[in-house]
């Protein structure tokens, strides 16, 4: 949890009283104000859950630490996007309501005139419930040529592709 008053990193918050505000700080914030009694158990007031949540957006993820790979948009969403607004029996122009998007945007996704940015894959991930992006395993290179060097200009002549 994040220290009230400075910001800090602290395990186990401490309660203080502040004049007549009551802070969760960190030790050494305590000697700021009067440590009071603290509270059972959770957050139980407003202030205290939009700590709680202001700390878990600001933890940092690492996007390469996924077990699974990268994911991708899917090579066929289209047909993913079409398919699911079918099965639900939307027209597109229902569809682009539902996720406040015109019905030219999806006509173009279905044609693949576009690619949706990471903003409208989730938004039409979550109206449509499916997933348009999927895990992309690594692909390994045969590396041909002199000495392990890599693939060379001359090598790709020679191959003819």
């Amino acid at each position: 949890m994040l220290c009230e008053m400075c910001g800090a990193e602290t395990g186990r918050p401490r309660t203080i009283k502040v004049d007549k505000s009551t802070l969760r700080v960190c030790d050494s914030c305590a000697r700021f104000g009067t440590e009071v009694a603290p509270q059972a158990s959770g957050p139980s007031s407003p202030v205290d859950r939009a700590i709680q949540r202001r700390s878990r957006r600001q933890q940092t993820r690492d996007i390469y630490d996924q077990q699974s790979g990268p994911l991708e948009l899917a090579e066929d969403y289209h047909k993913l996007i079409a398919k699911a607004r079918n099965s639900l029996g939307w027209s597109q122009q229902e569809l682009g309501q539902k996720i406040n998007e015109k019905k030219s945007v999806i006509s173009q996704l279905e044609t693949k005139q576009i690619r949706p940015d990471d903003k409208l894959i989730r938004k039409l991930e979550k109206a449509l419930g499916i997933k348009l992006k999927e895990v992309v395993s690594e692909v390994q290179v045969k590396k041909e040529g002199r000495g392990g060097g890599g693939v060379t200009l001359g090598d790709l002549v020679k191959s003819g592709k």
